[in-house]
């Protein structure tokens, strides 16, 4: 099932957090998410053993979309 995290503190800038934000649908309404790069940012300053698992598969994801922008 898909988890929704709620930020209560802005680990980066918020202008920059709605500059580099997604939006996506969830249900009937369009919410924004936080852009992968900043998602990044937010893992590597958390520095929890789970936040830097999640920063080595966002990691991947990354690299993936590179090639599929390149070739």
């Amino acid at each position: 099932d898909p988890v929704v995290d709620v930020l209560l503190e802005l680990p980066l800038p918020a202008g920059r957090l709605w500059k580099h934000s997604e939006r996506k649908r969830l249900g009937r309404i369009r919410v924004p998410v936080v852009g992968i790069r900043e998602l990044m940012a937010m893992k590597r300053a958390a520095g929890r053993d789970v936040d830097l698992l999640d920063l080595r598969m966002l990691q991947r994801i990354c690299e993936a979309r590179g090639r599929e922008h390149h070739g």
